[in-house]
């Protein structure tokens, strides 16, 4: 079975890869999907301070795409 790593791009700063084994490129799109959705729940409304961008790379280091999120408050909305 593929081996793939998932690296979390936060703040400018790569965290530890978490390393997955699944079937097909399909599973892991599904699975960084899933992941990307658990850590934008997690960090609420925190994520307009920063930028979060998860990386899917094979086992030979090969990036195979990336999930990017930046939240951008337009100018015009007046802060709270």
């Amino acid at each position: 079975m593929p081996r793939y790593n998932i690296h979390t791009v936060e703040r400018g700063t790569i965290q530890t890869p978490e390393t997955v084994d699944l079937p097909d490129r399909d599973a892991v799109r599904g699975m960084a999907v899933q992941f990307a959705s658990e850590l934008l729940g997690a960090c609420g409304g925190d994520i307009f301070e920063h930028d979060l961008e998860i990386r899917v790379v094979d086992d030979t280091g090969l990036m195979l795409f990336a999930i990017t999120v930046a939240a951008i408050e337009a100018p015009a909305i007046p802060r709270r």
